[in-house]
């Protein structure tokens, strides 16, 4: 249907009662009571109340604090982070293979990017570090990887303080720029103008060859 048929179609079916109804259903055969909850701990085997320590505080004797009374906790599915192949594993740690937009890994090395799970575990972890090498040189920063792959032919490492980069080289946040322009947003994201970034760096380059060329007269 075209879009004047959807739309109609879904205002008439929004505003039919005998339509637009929801379905409610009880998840357990069993009311979820406090009783029944203890009644499953006890099954599993797990405790229900524990003592909850803080995590980098200690007294002055350098003893771990935790909470006076035991508190009632609670208990999640951790997943993974990686999803493995197991029949056919396929796993890549190679960035060489990149779109052509964003710069960003894709076709078979499109499998060493990380994914929204291991970017809410890496700040979870407050792995900083971490989190600036995936999302940096390891992704679109092709200023930052240079650097790093020459530091590490002259010394055999590199440090990540010792990059240097600006917006400017993150090509997947100048894309973004470019749609919010092409849409008539502006935005702050690489500059605070109407121009893109090549933009400015090409006239920044012609006015400082002008420059030059008056001294040179002068």
């Amino acid at each position: 249907m075209d879009n004047i048929k959807f739309t109609s179609y879904f205002k008439k079916f929004l505003s039919d009662s005998k339509e637009n109804f929801f379905i409610e259903t009880i998840p357990f055969k069993n009311d979820i009571t406090l009783e029944n909850i203890k009644k499953a701990a006890k099954y599993i085997d797990i405790p229900l109340e524990e003592y909850v320590y803080f995590k980098d505080d200690v007294d002055a004797e350098g003893n771990a604090i935790r909470t006076r009374e035991k508190v009632l906790v609670g208990y999640i599915n951790c997943k993974r982070l990686q999803q493995f192949l197991f029949k056919k594993n396929s796993f890549s740690l190679n960035i060489k293979s990149r779109s052509g937009k964003t710069n960003q890994v894709s076709g078979d090395d499109k499998i060493s990017r990380i994914t929204d799970g291991d970017n809410f575990a890496l700040a979870v972890y407050e792995a900083d570090n971490a989190a600036r090498e995936f999302l940096g040189l390891r992704a679109d920063n092709d200023a930052e990887k240079n650097q790093a792959y020459k530091m590490i032919m002259e010394n055999g490492y590199f440090k990540l303080e010792d990059l240097e980069s600006t917006n400017e080289d993150k090509q997947t946040l100048n894309t973004v720029d470019v749609y919010f322009l092409g849409a008539g947003i502006k935005t702050d994201l690489v500059t605070d103008s109407l121009f893109l970034t090549r933009t400015l760096s090409a006239k920044k380059q012609k006015k400082n060859t002008s420059d030059s060329l008056r001294k040179d007269k002068d």
